[in-house]
């Protein structure tokens, strides 16, 4: 939005026969139409191909429903304090 102030001196400076274009507004939000589809469409491409390779470490991969065991072991609960270290 431009905004256009009278002079006192020359009551016509400042002000234009044309109305500002909306032209470059358009394209802005052309662009960011296009980066929103173009980050859209690799994150959909990352998800599809991402998920055919298995992660290091973690046999089966991401979301294939692999089961692992994992240790209880039963305690008794206790009151402590419980040490914070601030560095910075």
């Amino acid at each position: 939005m431009t905004l256009h102030v009278k002079s006192e001196t020359n009551p016509d400076a400042g002000l234009s026969a044309h109305p500002p274009s909306h032209g470059s507004g358009l394209r802005v939000l052309a662009v960011l139409v296009f980066l929103g589809v173009l980050a859209g469409a690799g994150w959909i491409w990352s998800r599809q191909h991402g998920a055919s390779v298995p992660s290091a470490g973690r046999p089966g991969g991401p979301g294939t429903g692999a089961s692992y065991a994992v240790p209880v072991v039963a305690g008794t609960v206790e009151q402590r304090d419980m040490p914070i270290y601030l560095e910075g």
